[in-house]
Parts: structure tokens; C-alpha cells; sequence
């Protein structure tokens, strides 16, 4: 559909671009592809059949297409993902325990 601007399955031309996007906590049309304080996406964007509702996804950059071919390879997606994902998870409580501590410590004190 994106370079066609025909739908395959119901021949329609009405053809609708929605771009990717990031929005909070990685929300939006997007693939996380790295980084650990601040986080790295390549957005994916939906070419949607304005007729029968058929959706396709495409990575419109180069660039991004070897980002991803850099973070995932020939490795199963799941298993890197996943990997990716705890180490994340474990920074971030890693980060918010820090910051509790900071806080404990700079309390005044009531006597």
C-alpha cells in the first residue's frame, strides 16, 4: 500500500498514512532499539485501508532499518527484546532507588 497506494485486498485507493510516534513510557507506533538512560525507538509507520481496514507497517528510513538489522540481526527478536527489555527495567529501579536514598538523606530533620 505504501507504494502501490492501492489496497491488496479490497483494491481501494483510499489509503490513510499514520506516522509513528513515541509518546509516554515508549507508548506509540514505534520499536525500541537501544539505550539505557535515554531510550532509542525507530517508528514504524501504518498505511491503513480507508475501506476494509486492512493495516500495513514500514520502516520508511534506511537508516533505521540498519538500526534495527544492527540490534537484532539474525538473533530471535523475542530473546533480544526480552534481554533488552529487564535490562531496562533494571536500570530504571536501579535509578529510582538512588533517587529515594538522595531524598531519605536530604530530609531535614524533625527533633
Amino acid at each position: 500500500m505504501k507504494n502501490s497506494r492501492t489496497c491488496p485486498k479490497c483494491q481501494s485507493t483510499d489509503i490513510i498514512r499514520i506516522p509513528g510516534d513515541v509518546r509516554v513510557f515508549g507508548a506509540g507506533n514505534n520499536i525500541l532499539v537501544g539505550g539505557t538512560l535515554f531510550l532509542r525507538f525507530v517508528l514504524v509507520t501504518r498505511y491503513l485501508c480507508g475501506a476494509c481496514g486492512f493495516a500495513e507497517e514500514w520502516i520508511d528510513a534506511p537508516e533505521n532499518i540498519a538500526k534495527l538489522k544492527e540490534v537484532f540481526g539474525t538473533e530471535p527478536a523475542r530473546r533480544i527484546s526480552n534481554n533488552l527489555y529487564w535490562r531496562n527495567l533494571a536500570l530504571w529501579i536501579v535509578i529510582v532507588l538512588v533517587l529515594l536514598a538522595l531524598f531519605t538523606l536530604l530530609q531535614p530533620r524533625v527533633r
